[in-house]
């Protein structure tokens, strides 16, 4: 007869590689989520990318300023006001941390983490052109991103990634609150593990906006745009590099209120995304967006944002289900400069 002691010292060995071996195959089935999901989701996920960095975070939000081009972090853009002198460049840097629950932007097995990114930018305004019903100003520049994921999780770890992003663009401001913006910008996505390059993307966009004054301390912004996403990107198995080529439509409405102090910034946006190529051929999804910024100006030249937002993803067509929804919470602080 088998000792009792041995029985168990048994049973408790059986147990721990049952255990290992359910470990080992979550952790595998994360991972290779993980690698089928990365080039797809890092044009879904990060719906601004399009939005040149420079040009989003450059220019103060004091509304009495001369503003380069006036657009918030998150998109959002401002009332602009005509600019009267020639020349002007601006440079920054910005550093946020926030927490996402949906890292990866899928249905199931979603990952939760802290998110924390840093972003260097420059750009230069290269004169204004009074063409009589409106001003037009041409704008070049640049940006470079560190995004890291916070949570200890190898599946995260390793889509770490650097990001570099440069633009050239014409500005139409009218005195009338309207604004009309065309351009081409260039983003590329490289893994900081590996140094290698998971994306590059062409995109071709154009946008309107107006803004209209509510009251002494709000102001009502809507935007429209259409954009066309050129990319070469990692791609899925039996699929293509080119199958992240898109057209993108978006509308957005946001209320902008000085309130104590603080300013006050919610917004909603909707996005329609029509995927051309390789697995995504048949793929459209529309994406709804549901944000609040909320901004301190510490000085002139430096303020503390908050980041939380709400997404929900409606996808049709692709073979799978890339429904999805997320949300992130966190904030940040912003450094700037103009001349």
């Amino acid at each position: 007869m088998v000792p009792i002691s041995i029985r168990l010292l048994t049973q408790v060995l059986d147990l721990t590689f049952k255990l290992t071996m359910k470990s080992v195959k979550y952790l595998s089935l994360l991972l290779i989520t993980a690698s089928l999901l990365t080039a797809q989701r890092k044009l879904d996920l990060q719906k601004d990318a399009s939005e040149p960095e420079a040009i989003k975070q450059a220019s103060s939000k004091n509304k009495n300023d001369d503003s380069d081009v006036s657009e918030s972090d998150t998109g959002a853009q401002r009332p602009i006001i005509l600019k009267k002198n020639g020349m002007s460049a601006f440079l920054g840097y910005n550093t946020d941390y926030f927490y996402t629950s949906n890292a990866f932007g899928t249905d199931a097995n979603e990952i939760a983490s802290g998110v924390w990114t840093n972003t260097f930018y420059a750009g230069a305004g290269l004169g204004v052109f009074d063409m009589g019903n409106y001003v037009l100003t041409p704008y070049v520049g640049g940006s470079w991103m560190i995004h890291d994921y916070t949570k200890s999780l190898n599946a995260l770890e390793q889509e770490n990634y650097n990001r570099t992003q440069s633009y050239a663009l014409l500005l139409a401001q009218y005195g009338n609150g309207w604004s009309l913006r065309g351009g081409l910008s260039y983003l590329n996505d490289r893994n900081t593990n590996s140094d290698t390059e998971i994306l590059r993307d062409f995109i071709y966009n154009f946008s309107a906006m107006k803004a209209y004054t509510i009251d002494d301390t709000t102001q009502g912004i809507f935007s429209a745009s259409a954009k066309y996403h050129d990319v070469d990107a990692d791609k899925s198995p039996g699929g293509t590099r080119n199958e992240l080529n898109r057209y993108d439509l978006s509308l957005s409405y946001e209320v902008s209120k000085d309130f104590m102090g603080l300013e006050l910034n919610p917004k909603y946006q909707i996005t329609y995304n029509d995927y051309l190529n390789g697995n995504n051929k048949d793929r459209t999804q529309f994406t709804h967006t549901l944000s609040l910024d909320i901004v301190l100006h510490i000085t002139e030249s430096l303020r503390f944002e908050t980041i939380s937002s709400y997404t929900s993803n409606d996808s049709t067509g692709s073979g799978g289900n890339d429904d999805y929804e997320m949300y992130d919470l966190g904030g940040g602080l912003r450094l700037s400069a103009r001349f």
